[in-house]
Order: structure tokens, then sequence, then C-alpha cells
């Protein structure tokens, strides 16, 4: 998302391609959000798409791509996508162990406006503006100057 070209087509590219590793193509699915909470494209936008995939235009078969879809859903609150999350639990295309049932339905008791609030703070859904701090961050350099 930090390197965001206002070209959405390329990160959609990039999440259906099933030759691309699934990390970078869960990061893509996670872009999208990324994108929404910092105002680049809107969460209907973003919830249409996210439709898109779970109605067909990702392979159903248990994966990473699922695990981090559902999670997206769930941060983006899970309303209108309920029941396509419950057809992917019934499949057994997401982990449990990762997301659960009962993860989905605990965000349904929050408001949409609240846990779109929320995203604000979760650090995973938001642009990089020090990559320096970003790689010690990856690499826990940044612990041992804390100790």
């Amino acid at each position: 998302a930090s390197v965001y070209d206002g070209n959405v087509g390329l990160l959609k590219a990039m999440i259906e391609n099933e030759a691309v590793h699934p990390l970078m193509r869960a990061s893509a699915i996670e872009s999208l959000v990324v994108l929404m909470a910092v105002g680049e494209i809107t969460r209907d936008e973003v919830v249409t798409y996210y439709q898109e995939l779970f109605q067909g235009r990702l392979k159903r078969q248990p994966s990473l791509i699922w695990n981090s879809l559902t999670a997206c859903v769930v941060d983006i609150h899970p309303e209108e996508l309920y029941e396509e999350i419950l057809h992917c639990f019934h499949d057994e295309l997401i982990d449990e162990t990762f997301i659960d049932l009962d993860r989905v339905d605990e965000a349904l008791e929050v408001e949409r406006e609240e846990a779109l609030e929320n995203l604000l703070l979760i650090s995973d859904y938001s642009l990089i503006d020090d990559v320096i701090q970003e790689i010690r961050d990856w690499t826990g350099d940044h612990l041992e100057e804390e100790a």
C-alpha cells in the first residue's frame, strides 16, 4: 500500500494470480484495507471486491489467502459478507487456528463506524513512513536498542 500508484487493478491481479507466493497475495489483500483506512479507496469498493473473491475469483481450497481475506473482512466489519464467510468455514477453507467463527461473530457486535475507527489503531493498516524503522521492526533490531 505504501507504494500504491493509484492502480488498484495491479493489486487485484496479484491477489488473483496463483503463481504469486501466498504471502504476497495475502499482503495485497491487506493492502486494500490500508488504502481504505488512509482514504485512497472506499469501503464499498473493498467490500465489493472481497465479495467477488468469495464468489469465485479465488480457488476454493484451504490457504493463507482465505485466512487473510476473512481477517480483513472482520477488521472492516463483516456484516455484508457474513454468509460468504460461513460458507468458507463450512467448506473448511479457513484455518480456525488463524481466525475462528467466534471472532467473526464478535466483530458483528461492534458498530461498523467503531470498527472502522479501530483500523487506525492497528499498525498493520498504516502506511510505511519510515523505511529504516520498519526494517528494524521486521528484523527485531529495535529490541536490542530497548534492552
